[in-house]
């Protein structure tokens, strides 16, 4: 088992984890398909210190991802969903990736994204059946679901806005294949006093995870044990709904998403309850 699923899989193995618009991910699921996605990136040749990009939706295959690289001292590099097919292959180049994950709904950007100076650019299809790319599914399929040895801390890498020129990676060196997982128990342990994050709680992400802020406000409770409600758009009748229905405890938001939300109808605000919620950033 990885070190922070491993702790709820022993309390509420069979309690979701990860919900999105498709369906839902228990923990013990959780853990079993992040030791495989572990397994299958190491036969696949990569190694602790190597670099890896994201470019998806909102979905429970990213936190997979996400929580497979921060296990096995991998970078992986949130990429802007927006991001035109030149701009994803700057990056690309740039971190030097090995591997890009795709999410079907942008394959036509990344279909033409290719290896830079000939080095070998594996790219995983999730929930894709172009046959440019290779099945996430059938991908992970190839790991063992035995713990993974020599857990590592990995994280993101997350590129600026570009304001002033190209987008630039900022590597921290609180992540790497020399650092150990302990160094992931006094973030998790300073985040969650500082932010208030619920024990056992429910995050809703409702903005882009690529971002480094929904980063924070969604990796850092689960891996404190929260439970993960994801959209992949924001829509704000649907988001008080969601609070109600999910009972959600934490949510980040931005100005524009109040403004949506404040210039609801009064039958929708007057039928909120929001009795869950705990802390809103």
């Amino acid at each position: 088992m990885v070190r922070y699923i491993a702790r709820q899989v022993a309390e509420r193995g069979s309690e979701k984890a990860l919900v999105d618009e498709q369906g839902s991910t228990t923990w013990q699921v959780l853990d079993q398909r992040v030791n495989q996605l572990i397994a299958a990136m190491r036969n696949a040749g990569l190694q602790a210190g190597d670099v890896i990009a994201v470019f998806a939706g909102n979905c429970r295959e990213y936190f997979e991802i996400m929580t497979a690289a921060g296990h096995c001292g991998i970078y992986y590099v949130p990429v802007n969903w927006h991001f035109t097919t030149e701009e994803l292959q700057y990056v690309v180049d740039d971190a030097d990736c090995k591997m890009l994950f795709v999410e079907g709904q942008f394959e036509q950007t990344t279909s033409s994204v290719i290896s830079h100076n000939n080095k070998p650019l594996l790219r995983i299809g999730v929930r894709c059946n172009s046959s440019d790319f290779t099945g996430y599914e059938s991908f992970i399929a190839q790991g063992s679901i035995d713990e993974p040895e020599q857990q590592t801390l990995g994280g993101p890498m997350f590129y600026t806005s570009g304001t002033t020129g190209r987008p630039k990676g900022v590597r921290s060196s609180t992540f790497g294949e020399s650092v150990p997982l302990e160094v992931m128990d006094l973030m998790v342990a300073g985040l969650t006093g500082m932010l208030s994050i619920p024990d056992h709680g429910c995050t809703l992400v409702c903005g882009p995870v690529y971002h480094s802020a929904q980063w924070a406000f969604s990796f850092i409770p689960l891996m404190n044990g929260s439970q993960i409600v994801m959209r992949h758009k924001f829509d704000a009748a649907e988001t008080l709904n969601i609070i109600d229905d999910h009972k959600i405890t934490n949510v980040h938001l931005v100005p524009t998403q109040f403004r949506r939300l404040l210039r609801l109808d009064d039958a929708t605000k007057g039928a909120f309850s929001g009795d869950s919620l705990e802390v809103v950033w």
